[in-house]
């Protein structure tokens, strides 16, 4: 049997027993997304340079990056009512995300890193299965590691999701500054209120958005952003694998892939054919999603992050 066939057949058998999963939000009409709460004030970009600034190593001080300018402020109440993991404070999605993001962060900075361990790719088979969901709360979780600072990018050019989720008007990102070398990082990026957390949007729609993710700019800011700043783990929430040929070049960036899989939702041919797709990538992992909830005050067994299934 091979390994592809093994995972698949260890998911489904986890996610036979696994307990059940509230509404996971991935895009708008999502049943998270209908939860009855008071509608903020939209979140807007405020052009104040933050508290924060990234800091170079000593030999990098002559080449110091530009601080980004622009910032929002995240409604923390409207992110507890989604049911996000808010940094600092305990719930039963924290405490799940905490056993999730191990295996990746022991990846990327344990005593025996894997390349690239600090790029990490979340991705599923199809739209409205948890990727956008898992992503930010992967981001929120690891922003409260000691030593670690975080880069959502936001890699869904044609449905640009994490915005949604966090509610926050974004304007241009990844693809403009592939696509405009007069564009410099710091123009589009977006700092928080989260201390320790930075956004980048998709960008502007392009239509040789998937040629931009192939180019070699692409790799070289790639190389740039993994490099630069040896604490930051850097979260791209991919498209859908089998909706469209960005996933597939986009792992070949990266040195994590997690696979977000909806129980009782996500069938096993599209399971296969997905980790086929992505195999390019060493180290994938999967995460079982919206699963049934036992009784037990703390159970795990609602993810599945498969360390077994790195290759």
């Amino acid at each position: 049997m091979s390994i592809i066939a093994k995972a698949v057949e260890q998911l489904l058998q986890q996610g036979a027993a696994a307990p059940a999963k509230p509404p996971v939000p991935d895009g708008p009409g999502s049943q998270a997304s209908a939860v009855p709460s008071p509608r903020p004030q939209p979140s807007r970009l405020d052009p104040q340079p933050s508290r924060r600034e990234e800091q170079g190593g000593a030999d990098e001080a002559a080449a110091a990056p530009r601080t980004s300018r622009l910032r929002v402020e995240l409604d923390l109440d409207r992110m507890r009512r989604m049911g996000l993991v808010i940094p600092g404070e305990t719930s039963l999605i924290a405490e799940e995300f905490r056993v999730i993001k191990r295996p990746l962060l022991l990846n990327a900075f344990g005593p025996d890193p894997v390349e690239r361990g600090n790029l990490v790719m979340v991705t599923s088979a199809r739209p409205g299965e948890g990727k956008t969901f898992t992503a930010v709360n992967l981001a929120l979780s690891m922003v409260s590691e000691q030593d670690v600072t975080v880069l959502l990018v936001d890699g869904d050019a044609i449905n640009p999701t994490v915005p949604k989720v966090l509610d926050f008007n974004a304007g241009r990102g990844l693809t403009d500054v592939l696509s405009d070398s007069r564009i410099d990082l710091a123009d589009v990026l977006i700092r928080t209120n989260i201390d320790k957390l930075s956004i980048l949007p998709a960008g502007s729609p392009h239509p040789l958005a998937n040629e931009l993710l192939a180019s070699s700019r692409m790799s070289a800011f790639v190389d740039e952003i993994a490099a630069r700043y040896k604490d930051r783990i850097i979260i791209f929430d991919s498209p859908p694998v089998l909706a469209t040929t960005d996933p597939t070049v986009l792992a070949l960036h990266v040195g994590q892939v997690a696979f977000v899989v909806e129980a009782e939702g996500t069938g096993k041919a599209a399971i296969e054919e997905s980790l086929r797709i992505l195999g390019s990538c060493p180290h994938l992992g999967v995460i079982l999603n919206k699963a049934r909830r036992s009784t037990q005050p703390y159970d795990y067994s609602r993810y599945y992050y498969g360390p077994g299934l790195s290759r």
